[in-house]
């Protein structure tokens, strides 16, 4: 995983503990976080700190469920497209 991170120009994920690794990112890779608008700032401040591109996707989770924390984000894929290019 350290190899991958290391090595990769872009990752795109959804919010959540996938991205503990940014860390063994190079400077300026480019990452594009997928998350629900009522998620936390955490991977914004790990790549301002390790000199990251890193942009968001925010959209307002389909059935979510408070108590679980369940719940669907579906993703714009014009959206997506236009903030890889």
């Amino acid at each position: 995983q350290i190899n991958i991170f290391y090595n990769a120009d872009l990752i795109v994920g959804l919010h959540g503990s996938g991205f503990a690794n940014l860390s063994f990112c190079r400077p300026k890779t480019k990452i594009i976080e997928i998350k629900s608008d009522n998620a936390g700032k955490v991977l914004q401040n790990i790549a301002l700190n390790s000199g990251l591109d890193c942009k968001e996707l925010i959209y307002k989770p389909h059935n979510f469920d408070a108590k679980s924390q369940q719940g669907k984000v579906l993703v714009n894929l014009e959206h997506l497209k236009n903030i890889i290019d």
